[in-house]
């Protein structure tokens, strides 16, 4: 039986923070909307993590940023859209995983 959780603010901690950033860098993904690429993010790490995590544990602090679309070439010559989010959400989404 699965236990549910009322709050998901406490279990939201630094390590699993900076774990949820060590998966999207692996991931190597692009810049955002805000283009700022992960090694970008990375030069203030602290400084971006403590903010990110302090925005999911504070209610109605969070607000995800707008998508970069992109459009990726796919066979047949179809051009299918993708949406590419910035860093801090990808961690966001990441942590919530």
């Amino acid at each position: 039986m699965k236990c549910k959780a009322h709050s998901l603010t406490g279990r939201i901690t630094p390590k699993l923070v900076r774990k949820a950033f060590k998966n999207v860098k692996r991931n190597r993904g692009a810049a955002g909307m805000d283009k700022v690429s992960i090694r970008m993010f990375e030069a203030n790490i602290e400084q971006n993590l403590d903010s990110s995590m302090r925005d999911l544990k504070t209610r109605g602090k969070f607000q995800p940023k707008p998508l970069r679309r992109v459009r990726i070439p796919k066979g047949k010559g179809k051009l299918p859209p993708l949406g590419i989010p910035v860093v801090r959400d990808r961690i966001a989404q990441e942590v919530l995983r």
